[in-house]
């Protein structure tokens, strides 16, 4: 089991979480720096899909959730977390 991952692999996120895609339920929280500039917006979107099939991401500093590549800055790097959908829904 693990309690939190932390990701800042500029661009490489949507090969790790395809990777993680049956082993999500081991995984209590994870905190994503997402490179807009490295990732296409479909690559975001594959991410976004993946993680919510088995939690919640959002934003950080923020109780916005994510659930398209369109909730997300145009630019720059943003940190989104992710929890499973088992955790209490204030984390």
């Amino acid at each position: 089991e693990v309690d939190l991952l932390k990701m800042d692999i500029q661009g490489g996120e949507l090969n790790v979480i395809r990777d993680l895609r049956g082993k999500l339920n081991h995984i209590e929280h994870m905190i994503i720096e997402v490179h807009r500039n490295a990732l296409s917006t479909d690559e975001i979107n594959d991410i976004i899909d993946i993680l919510n099939t088995q939690g919640k991401i959002h934003l950080i500093d923020s109780r916005d959730v994510v659930t398209t590549a369109g909730d997300l800055p145009d630019e720059g790097q943003v940190h989104v977390r992710w929890s499973q959908c088992s955790m209490d829904a204030s984390s």
